[in-house]
């Protein structure tokens, strides 16, 4: 038997902690994922995801840079259905003094732009 078509999940942050059940819960529902970080740190996150279900693909680099993100996302930007930003952020400040060029720092943009250039989504 064929096996369904599926989704795929763009997921930031996706080494430990919050990313790898994020990954998980998207695989339970039905979608691969496609993990983006800085490590290399994915083979729990692989076993945790195959087994929910799903297939996981790890893309290593750094978010805040934009021609490494277009690099790394080029062969993917065509099949992403759901972005997920889930990035380890460390901000010891009032949310009301969080400026967007700060938050364009976490590579937000950067990611959404190559997933879907002409959206409106994501956009800081």
């Amino acid at each position: 038997m064929a096996r369904p078509i599926r989704r795929s999940l763009l997921l930031t942050g996706a080494a430990a902690g919050l990313g790898a059940s994020i990954a998980a819960t998207f695989a339970r529902a039905g979608h691969d994922v496609l993990g983006l970080s800085r490590t290399n740190r994915s083979e729990h996150l692989k076993r945790r995801v195959e087994q929910s279900g799903g297939i996981y693909t790890h893309l290593s680099c750094d978010i805040t840079q934009p021609t490494d993100v277009a690099a790394v996302l080029q062969p993917h930007a065509g099949r992403i259905d759901v972005f997920v930003h889930n990035p380890h952020v460390l901000a010891i400040k009032p949310f009301e003094q969080t400026t967007r060029a700060s938050l364009s720092k976490r590579g937000a943009s950067h990611a959404s732009a190559r997933c879907w250039p002409r959206s409106l989504c994501c956009r800081i």
